[in-house]
């Protein structure tokens, strides 16, 4: 704790805070179980408070009610990112919400990178550096936040003290045109400590973050290389640059074009920025990512040296160009391959993980019904693949295996398997450290989240498959729709390519009866289901069955091998016990319920109306009376039958069709149906 204590407070300026919130600040260290050594080294970043008193005060915070929250909600607003804190407006930047950066974004080598000499006016004219770097970052309208009030540390270091933001970047731009030196405008200055500045525009109430009100730019800057090598980097990078400040010492200042739509889309961009930079060799100074922080202004003296503006517009044009040529530069897609030149060696087959059904480093989903052991028949399949045994009588390579258990408490899970392994005879030599169990009860997140983390953990532990149970606790974006679940597979797809493995996912059967559908249609949720594994799994409750346990049909649909009959097996908890014998083979997925005498009698009646409705026209469109034969005929029934179910359906008032015998001049006994009101 006391590390990311740290971190936070290099966010938080002790000149910049009242006493009671500089009280705050010690007391929310205490309360996270912070050291006073804390407190006291970041008091003394202001030596006009600091009187070597926080040891006799750090005594008297007890049950104060302040926690380490406070602490980081000052250090949020300040710039600081945790993935642990956020404030109420979402400032939290979690693991994964980021764009990826890896070392494929390398794009220049640091090593092979001549230093350039930084350009120095010729002229230097202040005025004109000041009106060009406003004209450039602001409108007229947006006012400026700027500071020429400092104090100096004991170490000799100047620091900004309050700051200045009455005044908008065109009634400054109209003063410094009609002025002779810089402090006909901003007025008496420190020569020794320079004027400091805000890149983003205000909105003339204060300098903090919620004072923003554009986040148009970002500072880069580092202090650890040479300033040529700085101006190598940053302008061989092509950042979109703005403006590009010399800060009169040993770094640049560039105002970077980031162009976000509001702070937490800033956030992102800004450590994407950040990350391709240091990829690429340029230290970044990562305290500056705060949007109100101070950078220097041009136009002013830093002891014997100048603050002059460098260039204006440099690099790309704007943030989404400089975006497209990293990436362009840097994706790593294949190239596209000309078939002649693999026709007479084609490439191998990946080995068969599971014989018949699934290779390495290819996708699976099994899906299933409510309790019919979709858990234990993953935990069979792990044990099977660690030991290289069977699974559902087919056989696995052997390999290591991570179990990633969503659902199930680890104490439970890890007696399933013990008594999985006990059934089938498993000891703990045969599965020879083989199989990984990751519990994430409690800790699941949404998967492009996870999956960063997951390869993080695995990418040097060679694992053959890593099984995702159940993928409803990481589930992002809508399951019905298709565009949310094919980015949601494409995390799989991401795992099996990092991780050169094969992921084995399960997930649940939608709502309704699932004898009704095709087996690849059971998976609840979009088709993409369907269509993104190579294999996939079915694992159905059976109905009809003679027997003491219950039993199931996993059907198979693949991709890459032969049509697999469907395995009926026996759920003797805690396995799956496959039917050699065929007992099962009469059993069926849809259950056959008798209709009672009253739901048949309801079809006779339904059924009764369908056809006299179809019969009553003649074919003029006039009403007439049904003859019986025509009604029998209709409805595919014995006379006997018909009268049977028609008497009762008329004594029990079901329906209005009545019949009469008819006229004995015509001399027919045939009988005449028409409705009654």
């Amino acid at each position: 704790m006391n590390e990311e204590i740290k971190e936070a407070l290099a966010y938080i300026d002790p000149t910049t805070l009242d006493y009671q919130e500089w009280l705050n600040v010690g007391m929310a260290i205490k309360e996270a179980g912070g050291s006073c050594n804390l407190w006291d080294e970041w008091s003394r970043r202001d030596p006009a408070r600091y009187d070597g008193g926080c040891w006799a005060k750090w005594g008297s915070f007890t049950k104060t009610g302040i926690t380490e929250k406070t602490l980081f909600k000052m250090a949020i607003e300040r710039g600081y990112r945790s993935s642990s804190y956020s404030d109420s407006r979402g400032r939290e930047l979690m693991d994964g919400e980021i764009l990826n950066v890896d070392e494929h974004y390398r794009v220049i080598d640091q090593d092979m990178i001549d230093s350039k000499t930084v350009p120095e006016p010729v002229r230097w004219d202040p005025l004109e550096d000041i009106r060009r770097y406003l004209s450039v970052l602001f409108a007229p309208n947006d006012h400026v936040s700027y500071c020429v009030d400092c104090y100096q540390d004991k170490d000799g270091k100047w620091h900004p003290k309050g700051r200045v933001y009455d005044r908008t970047a065109g009634r400054l731009l109209e003063e410094l045109d009609s002025a002779n030196d810089v402090e006909d405008v901003f007025y008496s200055y420190n020569h020794e400590c320079g004027v400091w500045v805000s890149f983003n525009p205000m909105d003339g109430n204060g300098g903090k973050i919620d004072n923003v009100t554009d986040f148009k730019y970002t500072l880069i800057e580092s202090d650890t290389q040479d300033i040529e090598v700085q101006y190598a980097l940053m302008t061989k990078l092509e950042l979109p640059i703005a403006a590009l400040v010399h800060s009169g010492n040993k770094s640049i200042h560039a105002i970077v074009r980031i162009e976000a739509g509001n702070e937490k889309e800033y956030a992102r961009r800004v450590d994407y920025l950040f990350k391709v930079c240091k990829k690429n060799g340029l230290d970044v100074d990562t305290s500056t990512k705060n949007p109100s922080r101070l950078s220097r202004m041009p136009g002013f003296w830093r002891g014997s040296r100048k603050q002059y503006l460098i260039a204006t517009n440099i690099g790309k044009e704007s943030w989404n160009e400089w975006v497209e040529y990293i990436e362009s530069i840097n994706d790593d897609l294949p190239d596209p391959e000309d078939f002649n030149d693999i026709w007479e060696d084609l490439p191998e087959l990946a080995p068969e993980l599971i014989q018949g059904v699934l290779r390495k480093g290819h996708k699976m989903l099994l899906s299933g019904g409510s309790k019919t052991g979709k858990s234990m028949l993953m935990i069979q399949l792990a044990i099977a693949i660690a030991s290289g045994g069977h699974w559902l009588n087919r056989y696995c390579e052997q390999g290591k295996v991570l179990y990633v258990n969503l659902e199930i408490d680890s104490s439970s899970f890890a007696r399933r398997i013990a008594a999985a392994c006990k059934q089938r005879g498993i000891t703990p030599d045969k599965i020879n450290h083989n199989l990984r169990v990751w519990n994430m009860r409690g800790h699941s997140t949404q998967l492009d989240k996870l999956t960063p983390k997951l390869i993080r953990r695995c990418e040097k532990e060679n694992f053959t498959a890593i099984i995702i149970d159940p993928i409803y606790k990481v589930m992002m974006g809508d399951e019905n729709k298709a565009g949310d679940m094919a980015q949601f597979c494409n995390q799989f797809d991401a795992i099996a390519t990092k991780l050169n493995c094969a992921v084995i996912y399960v997930h649940h059967f939608s709502k309704g009866e699932q004898g009704k559908k095709a087996s690849i249609d059971r998976a609840s949720g979009s088709g993409v289901f369907a269509r993104d594994p190579d294999t996939i799994a079915t694992v159905t409750k059976l109905y009809n069955v003679r027997g003491t346990y219950p039993a199931v049909r996993v059907e198979f649909t693949l991709r890459e091998f032969p049509e697999l009959k469907p395995i009926d097996a026996w759920y003797q908890y805690p396995i799956h016990v496959v039917d050699t014998d065929g007992d099962l083979k009469e059993a069926t997925v849809e259950e056959k319920k008798k209709k009672t005498h009253e739901e048949n009698l309801q079809d006779f009646v339904d059924n009764l109306e369908i056809a006299f409705e179809n019969l009553c026209d003649d074919e003029d469109g006039n009403p007439r009376e049904v003859p019986q034969p025509e009604l029998i005929e209709y409805m595919d029934m014995e006379r006997t039958a018909f009268t049977r179910w028609y008497k009762e359906a008329k004594d029990q008032g079901l329906t209005n069709i009545r019949k009469r015998a008819a006229d004995k001049k015509i001399g027919s006994t045939a009988t005449f149906y028409r409705r009654c009101d």
